[in-house]
């Protein structure tokens, strides 16, 4: 499994370095190509909404992939962000319509299975996204 936590705002440079760790995460997991992609890109969707939109402070992602597919967890100390209720707006209007925030959301509905999103006690967002292949 894969853990990372950052008790920092993340920058470019650690985004650079979740995306280096998941590429090798889902190589040494046995994901193809295109299941490694698209690892990678709900990942980076995420990780990127935190940096730019959520002004976290302290995010930790954990993923636990195979062959079979993969689970991510992201907790992050951002703005109260419904990433599940948002994900699902998105996905009911047209592409062409939408700003690339939206599309970003859009795209990570359609990729993965199921997605969870909860505000927990402490004041964290916690966003849980599993994909069977």
């Amino acid at each position: 499994m894969l853990e990372l936590t950052f008790q920092k705002a993340l920058t470019e440079r650690d985004v650079r370095d979740i995306r280096a760790s998941v590429q090798k995460e889902a190589s040494q997991r046995g994901l193809g190509p295109q299941q490694g992609f698209v690892l990678l890109f709900v990942v980076d969707e995420l990780c990127c909404n935190v940096m730019e939109h959520g002004k976290a402070r302290w995010v930790d992602l954990k993923v636990e992939a195979s062959a079979a597919g993969f689970r991510m967890t992201l907790h992050d100390d951002g703005v109260p962000f419904n990433t599940a209720t948002h994900t699902v707006d998105a996905m009911n209007e047209d592409l062409k319509l939408q700003n690339d925030r939206r599309v970003g959301l859009t795209l990570v509905g359609r990729l993965v299975d199921e997605l969870k999103y909860q505000r927990t006690d402490e004041g964290f967002n916690k966003v849980e996204l599993i994909r069977t292949f």
